[in-house]
């Protein structure tokens, strides 16, 4: 069966390599970007049926022009992938950091998924086996936590957890399936080169954990591999 998937920060990385996933397995994919235009690996695979919409996670406004471009497709979603996040280079030791780093890093990893989830809710009500999936960390584990540091990027990710916790009981009703899903230290601009994961390893287990996604998983903690996750 089709799949209607929605993708934010999918010009590049994990984002990019699964829409390419979803497309090839046949889906319909609605894959975002802050500029559509400069998304030229993105923009490729639009012949293969993929739509891409402009939306920058962290602007109310954007959020509802892409609410509203979205419509125009479709009134249903399946599978809705908060992959879009950042990880602010440096500065995050405990002598380094500082509040705006820290303010800026919670608004687009903590409170930008949950403006998206709320801007697209009713196309996931109306979606067949819905499932929202937040793309977190281990740097959110708190038994993972114990060296220090990272002091706007690991919080960033527990409240993303928190956040998913929180629609998992709050959507259930609806039928919708939350999760937070680990990808594993992957070889993009935020894991570095040195990764012990390629991105298409990385994309490869999401999209596979994501396929067998139930109700019974909801509130689940997964890496990329589909194992749990300690919180």
């Amino acid at each position: 069966m089709t799949q209607k998937v929605f993708i934010t920060g999918a010009n590049r990385g994990i984002g990019l390599a699964l829409a390419r996933k979803f497309v090839v397995n046949g889906d319909q994919v609605f894959a975002t970007a802050r500029k559509p235009d400069d998304a030229v690996e993105l923009k490729a695979l639009r012949s293969a049926g993929l739509t891409i919409l402009k939306l920058d996670v962290a602007d109310k406004d954007s959020i509802a022009s892409s609410v509203a471009a979205l419509s125009v497709h479709t009134d249903s979603l399946d599978v809705l992938i908060n992959n879009a996040g950042v990880n602010p280079k440096g500065a995050q030791s405990f002598d380094q950091i500082e509040a705006e780093t820290m303010m800026e890093t919670f608004r687009v990893n903590i409170v930008a998924p949950l403006m998206v989830v709320k801007g697209f809710v009713d196309f996931l009500k109306n979606g067949t086996n819905p499932r929202i999936v937040n793309i977190s960390s281990q740097m959110g584990s708190m038994a993972w936590q114990t060296h220090g540091g990272a002091y706007a990027y690991s919080p960033s990710k527990s409240g993303l957890n928190m956040v998913t916790r929180s629609l998992a009981a709050d959507l259930k009703p609806f039928g919708i399936t939350s999760v937070m899903m680990h990808p594993g230290w992957v070889q993009t601009d935020m894991g570095g080169a040195n990764a012990s994961l390629t991105i298409e390893e990385s994309a490869e287990g999401i999209f596979a954990v994501v396929a067998g996604l139930s109700e019974a998983d909801n509130g689940a903690f997964y890496d990329w591999n589909g194992d749990s996750r300690p919180w």
